[in-house]
């Protein structure tokens, strides 16, 4: 079967969106990396930890050709909260994609501080090395 698929928190209705032109397999890989914990979404991987395999449901969205998955897979992640998919964007390989909302993101968090002095001084935040890291992964930079 080829289409889009989400794994959906039944507890919280999160949920992250993909695509496959298997989506059997594809959902075999995922549950495989997940109770191994070493799936790509670390916020998936962090609730699946949590609530456990039962409190998630597998599901398939759409079926369509193979050439439309991308343009189907990025409408479901435009359309609704998908808040366990770490890329915003539908194919990783679209780096030009990924760049630009990262520029995005950064402009966007810059032009808080700004606006929100007190707010800046007033928190500090301590990261772990392995938090920076990564965040640092995850946005193709080496690690510190």
């Amino acid at each position: 079967m080829i289409g889009i698929y989400e794994i959906k928190s039944n507890i919280s209705g999160n949920r992250y969106v993909g695509s496959s032109v298997d989506i059997k397999h594809r959902w075999y890989q995922h549950k495989w990396q997940l109770k191994r914990g070493e799936h790509h979404s670390f916020i998936l991987q962090r609730a699946w930890d949590k609530y456990g395999e039962k409190e998630f449901s597998f599901n398939i969205l759409l079926l369509c050709e193979a050439f439309e998955l991308e343009r189907y897979e990025q409408y479901y992640l435009d359309k609704d909260e998908v808040s366990y998919n770490v890329n915003p964007y539908a194919r990783p390989g679209r780096m030009e994609r990924a760049d630009e909302w990262r520029k995005n993101q950064s402009t966007s968090i810059s032009k808080w501080w700004e606006e929100n002095p007190y707010e800046k001084e007033e928190s500090t935040v301590s990261l772990s090395e392995d938090v920076i890291n990564e965040f640092r992964r995850l946005f193709g930079l080496k690690p510190i």
